[in-house]
């Protein structure tokens, strides 16, 4: 799913490890096709177009999540909670993952400074 999700993400000019991230947990969760099913449901264009990064995964999550909530199963309806989390990074400004970042509750540490 890696490659994939690279492949789209350079594709697309994306700079920041959140919205590598992004894409890469939508081919992990629908497959590489996903991501180009989520991107016809927003205005927003990636920076390959000319469009602006940030604004673009924004928009991308909105209709992401709006996407799984509106699934017939349940179990997709019911992982909303990770879009939710990446809404919260970039909301926090944290666009390149910097550590400590915490994630539904558990805190990922920075690495100790020897």
């Amino acid at each position: 799913y890696w490659a994939p999700a690279a492949t789209q993400c350079e594709a697309m000019q994306l700079k920041h490890a959140l919205s590598w991230a992004v894409i890469y947990d939508t081919c992990i969760h629908s497959g590489p096709g996903g991501v180009n099913g989520i991107r016809n449901k927003f205005p927003a264009v990636p920076p390959s177009k000319g469009g602006d990064e940030k604004q673009f995964i924004n928009q991308y999550l909105a209709a992401r999540e709006n996407w799984l909530l509106s699934s017939a199963n349940e179990l997709v309806r019911r992982t909303t909670y990770r879009m939710d989390a990446f809404q919260t990074l970039a909301a926090n400004g944290n666009w390149e993952l910097a550590l400590p970042l915490t994630i539904r509750g558990v805190t990922i540490p920075a690495p100790a400074k020897a």
